[in-house]
């Protein structure tokens, strides 16, 4: 039998992509079809604009080499966005809006941590958030574009993100 060429390889990781890029921005305009967006069009890859997820992975990339897993990754990669959308927030409202965020990721921790446990988690993740906060405020600024919604697809132990944005 006959041996693929390292190019067929590539192409046929290159569909694989392509596959999942579609399936994740199909996932997103279904759940949306649904919310607070449902009459407005959606639009994938606009012309001249840079695909959000690329942004996203750019603004992550410094904490996620720091994940040991999938798991751990598509964790970090969703409080980046809420730290991204914090970000675009008048400074007074984003201080509430991130406590607010901080007591609900807590509260689902209740039964499973200690109250030592819960405030180490709480002090741990605002200290990520406001880290991140700070680098799209420094590296990011010029890009207003607000984070609706995500979508992330795991293959062969590579994740894709899907993300749907205001433009």
């Amino acid at each position: 039998m006959a041996r693929k060429s390292k190019g067929f390889s590539d192409l046929l990781h290159q569909e694989r992509i392509k596959s999942m890029e579609q399936q994740g921005m199909e996932a997103l305009a279904s759940r949306s079809k649904d919310g607070p967006l449902k009459n407005n069009k959606i639009v994938t890859n606009p012309e001249g604009e840079v695909k959000m997820s690329g942004v996203l992975e750019g603004f992550a990339a410094p904490y996620l080499e720091y994940t040991e897993s999938s798991d751990q990754q598509k964790q970090l990669l969703g409080i980046a966005i809420i730290a991204w959308n914090l970000a675009l927030m008048p400074a007074k409202k984003r201080k509430k809006e991130k406590n607010a965020f901080l007591t609900i990721m807590c509260e689902d921790l209740d039964s499973q941590l200690s109250e030592e446990a819960r405030t180490e988690f709480r002090r741990d993740t605002s200290e990520i958030l406001d880290d991140l906060i700070e680098r799209k405020l420094t590296w990011f600024k010029n890009n207003q574009r607000r984070i609706l919604d995500y979508e992330i697809q795991e293959a062969r132990g590579q994740l894709h993100l899907s993300v749907m944005s205001t433009r």
